[in-house]
């Protein structure tokens, strides 16, 4: 993912304002993303945090890890079959 992606998906603008909780929804909202993509093993971490005068950059990494597939043969998850007695 590049890094305008990235801001896309954790919806991060310049200039916006900053809470204690935008970085963990950050970091949330692009897991969202790779796990709709069927990366179930993407990482995304803040690697660092700079203040100053009044700005804040954040530093992000992310590895989106394999495509993983999961396929269901038989009875579907959740479904009963048979009888119950």
């Amino acid at each position: 993912m590049n890094p305008e992606a990235f801001r896309r998906a954790a919806h991060l603008r310049t200039g916006r304002p900053v809470t204690r909780d935008t970085v963990s929804r950050a970091l949330g909202d692009v897991l969202k993303v790779y796990q709709k993509q069927g990366r179930l093993e993407a990482e995304i971490k803040l690697t660092s945090q700079a203040y100053a005068a009044r700005r804040v950059n954040y530093t992000f990494s992310s590895t989106r890890g394999p495509a993983v597939r999961v396929v269901f043969e038989g009875a579907q998850p959740g479904v009963r079959t048979g009888s119950s007695g």
